[in-house]
């Protein structure tokens, strides 16, 4: 399992979701709680989608794991 590195923007740690692998992304977006989600401007850059890195640590350790468990694996051989 692979952890994203968090980024600090005006004293608070995010992951911004951008750079989470794909395998994490859809699922974590669907498990954030509504308003988590925030949109932050850094500098001129364009504006990045992040969420506490708190809560993406939370669902890491314990979310993330059952759901990759719980994914069947489709691959057999004829």
């Amino acid at each position: 399992m692979m952890k994203t590195p968090s980024t600090y923007f005006q004293g608070l740690e995010y992951i911004l979701i951008a750079n989470l692998p794909f395998s994490q992304r859809i699922d974590f977006l669907c498990w954030l709680p509504k308003g988590a989600l925030k949109t932050l401007q850094i500098g001129s850059e364009q504006p990045y989608e992040c969420a506490p890195y708190a809560d993406y640590e939370f669902w890491l350790d314990f979310h993330f794991p059952f759901i990759q468990s719980r994914q069947v694996d489709f691959d057999f051989e004829i």
